[in-house]
């Protein structure tokens, strides 16, 4: 297996990816266009998931009256 960059086991993290984001923030490098659209729907996904609106709604508003 190639390696390139310490740690690396495979090129294979293709562009337009999650893996693809990982790969080109580990390396260093500017995160290309397809990689970042893939990033931000997984993180959209993540967020649907995991947070209820209401409950963030609740936080937001109770925070606001706090000052």
């Amino acid at each position: 297996m190639s390696r390139i960059w310490p740690g690396a086991v495979s090129t294979k993290a293709g562009h337009g990816t999650r893996a693809g984001f990982q790969m080109h923030k580990a390396m260093g490098i500017a995160v290309c266009g397809p990689c970042r659209e893939a990033q931000n729907k997984y993180m959209a996904d993540y967020m649907r998931a995991h947070y209820d609106p209401a409950k963030r709604r609740a936080r937001y508003l109770a925070s606001k009256e706090r000052g």
